[in-house]
């Protein structure tokens, strides 16, 4: 799932971002404590214009995950359970050709990681391996 913005903002301002994000903070709370949740920020090709207060790409970006962590926090989520990263225009979703492309760019990301705190489970880590073993390639 994505959240978009505006060009040089890390502002949430959108009504439906905000119940979009409230929606995403219902569905972390509903999953087990072991998964944990990284919000990865992001921007388009073009540097941060001098006139705003981010010096980089990467201070932009990094802003526009905290800023969806503190909305997450606000709706419910555990801190304990979220961690940030900016990557600024390093990876896009899409070329930067056009103007359509570069608002697809500006987003921030969710991604969902099993901690490594939780106990394995033994006798089903072990029934899924035998089953696995019992599996013939594909001829």
């Amino acid at each position: 799932a994505t959240v978009p913005f505006s060009e040089t903002s890390a502002s949430i301002n959108s009504p439906e971002i905000k119940l979009f994000i409230r929606r995403v903070a219902e569905i972390i709370n509903t999953l087990p404590a072991s998964v944990d949740i990284s919000v990865r920020g992001y921007t388009d090709n073009h540097s941060s214009s001098k006139d705003t207060m981010y010096m980089s790409n990467i201070d932009l970006s990094n802003k526009r995950a905290d800023v969806v962590i503190r909305e997450l926090i606000a709706n419910g989520v555990s801190p304990e359970r979220l961690s940030s990263a900016g990557f600024g225009s390093s990876k896009p979703f899409a070329q930067n050709n056009t103007e359509e492309n570069r608002a697809k760019n500006r987003r921030v990301e969710f991604f969902m990681f099993v901690s490594n705190d939780t106990p394995l489970n033994k006798e089903k880590q072990k029934s899924v391996l035998d089953a696995l073993s019992g599996l013939k390639p594909k001829e």
